[in-house]
């Protein structure tokens, strides 16, 4: 495969987050078929720093990010921009706005499990399009299945088990 010049491959990076951010699966892998070491290369390759490559390294890992968890809403919601081309996968070390990290582990395209940890105790609230189970790591029901929003108290450095119900 023939290598993109760097300002194509930053525009890629740059529509790749954009997308994601507004969770269009669709288009949301959109230039992802390069390897990504091709995407990173020019960093490497070059005697100085390219600033414009770096920023769209920091924007294709974003994107990526942002295609498996988003929080930016004031709710977690987990795998808003899943590509058709990603039916499996796991994904650990997420952070989510009010101080949680997520797990993360797909089938066929839809969530299979998450694990939040609360790391302050906040409030956790989260949007799903199909009805999850919430519960606390000692196995108790924290939440009933719900559909669209759910809220519960967290404890800090408590982990909780979200499934689908």
């Amino acid at each position: 495969m023939e290598a993109l010049p760097a300002r194509n491959i930053m525009s890629t990076k740059l529509r790749t987050s954009s997308w994601c951010s507004l969770s269009d699966a669709g288009d949301s892998d959109f230039g992802m078929d390069a390897p990504l070491d091709e995407f990173s290369s020019e960093i490497h390759t070059d005697e100085f720093v390219n600033i414009s490559g770096l920023e769209g390294n920091t924007a294709l890992t974003a994107g990526i990010a942002e295609m498996l968890l988003q929080s930016h809403s004031g709710y977690i919601e987990l795998l808003p921009a899943l590509p058709a081309e990603w039916p499996a996968g796991h994904v650990r070390g997420l952070k989510a706005r009010g101080g949680f990290v997520v797990e993360i582990e797909w089938k066929n395209g839809l969530l299979s499990r998450a694990v939040i940890e609360s790391l302050n105790g906040s409030i956790c609230r989260i949007r799903s399009e199909r009805p999850i189970r919430v519960s606390s790591a000692g196995g108790a029901t924290v939440m009933r299945p719900t559909v669209v929003h759910c809220e519960f108290a967290t404890e800090r450095g408590r982990r909780y088990r979200i499934a689908p119900a």
